[in-house]
């Protein structure tokens, strides 16, 4: 039989904090493990639902949802370039000449998989590091945001 504390515990705190934090904190403060994991069963249910992953990155301090944004925010500029120059080098080497015509499929290429890479990422660490996510969805808006902030500034300049 489950202590009606544990039960208490869960309905409680289950909208605030995940879990695994949860089972830590009772786990911690003397209650049965056996215990715990049959409370997580009565208020979360047997079914594992699949979209809720259990492996949710826990931000401690805000240095490290920092850290996770301007990963985000940078990696993917870093590793398209990277990957871009590797690429380049390579057909190089096998004694391919860059004509016209394969330089801009290739131009096109890259930024494509960029765009790929950034979208598949979001959607990826969304669940896992949630500020990992946003810096990558930044990362993607930017371009369009400081766009949009050129041509307001153009046309303050223009009316006045």
């Amino acid at each position: 039989m489950v202590d009606e504390v544990i039960i208490n515990y869960f309905k409680k705190y289950k909208d605030r904090f995940p879990k695994e934090v949860l089972k830590e904190k009772l786990i911690n403060a003397g209650y049965p493990e056996e215990e715990v994991k049959e409370g997580i069963e009565i208020v979360y249910g047997k079914k594992r639902n699949l979209r809720r992953l259990e492996t949710t990155k826990l931000y401690t301090t805000s240095a490290e949802k920092q850290l996770d944004f301007l990963i985000g925010f940078f990696a993917p500029g870093i590793v398209s370039t990277i990957f871009s120059l590797i690429v380049y080098y390579f057909l190089h080497l096998l004694g391919f000449s860059f004509r016209v015509y394969f330089h801009s499929f290739f131009a096109f290429l890259i930024p494509i998989l960029t765009l790929g890479g950034h979208i598949f990422g979001i959607f990826y660490f969304w669940k896992r590091r949630r500020y990992l996510a946003l810096g990558l969805l930044f990362a993607l808006l930017f371009p369009f945001i400081l766009l949009g902030l050129l041509i307001l500034f153009f046309l303050l300049i223009i009316i006045f």
